[in-house]
């Protein structure tokens, strides 16, 4: 039943190491996954930086423009035209001067507003880009803080696992997590040949065990056809008493004394010896023995269940190696202790 016992916790003990195995290559593939994500996000602030400069420029510069031709048509409609001394040819070249001046200005405004329509649509453009890099960094800002809790639930699991190993917070590219990743699983190795070690040697001792038992069952059932033996025969001598007794008493009105005393003194010699076997039969110096020998035994492998149970939860935080040195000195005195005992009692009895 303690083997038993023992196994299933080895079973569940490789299973929970299997499944932090599993949450240790999640945590590492969500840190893989982030890094390219981060950079995404330091460039992308970058180009907001950037696009957010051009666009107050773009306005500032458009609200320059837009002040000069304010200006200008205030300086156009108080402007008050003192009497011409020019004459009509000259008027007529001041006219289409005037007029193609006049158009370039409406060029250059034609030019500007187009300028300024086109900083608009810029300006809402870098909105729409402003507020969709604001939603990335949102997303990105949950994406570091769920790395970050990763992060802290890897190191609580490393610090668990192993009492050999930490884990910083700059320990988080891909070689240190491929470095705790190897580390673990050579701990792991290693607590898988100890379980593997320990199971051989239970066997080992379990085989034993039912070796001594059985050879311990032979020797009682030689002494128990002993005993049945030494009963048919007990039984068989008093029947002879009872009938020499019936027979003296047939006997007795024609037999002297002297032959009379002689038969009565064997009788009693029979009868003492029909005593001493029954009192050795009550004492049964050999049953009682190997009863003792048999609690003793239980008794013994109740501790080492005992002191196994101890190792596997001991074995189950993969720490405290002295503490899984003593348990296990333990068990191999106690194991020495049983074995010699049962050499020095039972081998003799089965010889």
């Amino acid at each position: 039943m303690a083997l038993r016992e023992h196994r299933e916790q080895a079973q569940q003990l490789t299973g929970d190491i299997a499944a932090k195995e599993e949450l240790v290559r999640t945590i590492q593939q969500r840190s893989k996954s982030l890094e390219p994500q981060l950079k995404e996000l330091h460039a992308v602030t970058a180009a907001l930086s950037a696009v957010e400069q051009g666009a107050e420029g773009l306005a500032r510069e458009a609200a320059m423009i837009q002040g000069r031709i304010d200006e200008k048509q205030e300086s156009l409609s108080r402007m008050t035209l003192p009497p011409t001394t020019l004459t009509i040819e000259e008027m007529l070249e001041f006219k289409q001067g005037f007029a193609e001046r006049i158009k370039g200005l409406e060029a250059d405004a034609s030019d500007k507003a187009n300028l300024l329509e086109k900083a608009e649509a810029k300006k809402q453009q870098c909105e729409e880009t402003a507020l969709r890099l604001r939603s990335t960094t949102e997303f990105l800002e949950q994406q570091e803080r769920q790395y970050k809790e990763n992060r802290v639930e890897l190191q609580g699991i490393v610090k668990n696992l192993s009492t050999g190993l930490v884990l910083c917070d700059d320990d988080m590219c891909e070689e240190d997590l491929q470095r705790v990743s190897d580390h673990l699983n050579a701990e792991l190795q290693l607590a898988r040949a100890e379980r593997d070690k320990a199971l051989k040697e239970f066997d080992d001792e379990k085989k034993l065990l039912e070796d001594q038992r059985n050879m311990l069952l032979r020797s009682m059932d030689a002494d128990n056809k002993e005993k049945d033996m030494k009963e048919d025969q007990l039984k068989h001598l008093h029947q002879r008493v009872v009938s020499t007794e019936e027979a003296l008493g047939k006997l007795k009105p024609y037999v002297g004394a002297t032959y009379l005393e002689s038969l009565k003194k064997t009788i009693s010699e029979l009868e003492q010896r029909l005593e001493v076997m029954e009192e050795l039969k009550k004492k049964g110096e050999n049953y009682k023995q190997r009863q003792d020998i048999l609690q003793r035994i239980d008794a013994q492998n109740r501790i080492v269940a005992g002191l196994r149970q101890e190792l596997a939860r001991h074995k189950e935080c993969l720490g405290g190696e002295a503490e899984m040195n003593l348990l296990r000195t333990q068990i191999t005195e106690k194991e020495r202790f049983l074995e010699a005992e049962m050499r020095e009692t039972l081998v003799p009895g089965v010889v």
